[in-house]
């Protein structure tokens, strides 16, 4: 007997998503055995990690005066 499966299709291809921007998709449900629903509530939480390196460099400048 095949397992329950949840899928959800992004609009984005790349599934990148900004703060503050709508998601959008399709979500497929499949089950082993048919249920009565009258409604399907889905909450997505995420978290996202950056780094990036901040490098500087001096210039030192000869002056003649």
């Amino acid at each position: 007997m095949p397992q329950n499966c949840l899928r959800i299709d992004y609009s984005n291809p790349q599934a990148i998503f900004y703060p503050g921007t709508n998601v959008d998709g399709v979500v497929h449900l499949e089950l082993k055995e048919s249920i009565k629903a009258r409604s399907l509530k889905i909450a997505i939480h995420g978290q996202a990690y950056t780094h990036w390196d901040v490098r500087r460099s001096r210039i030192r400048r000869r002056s003649n005066g």
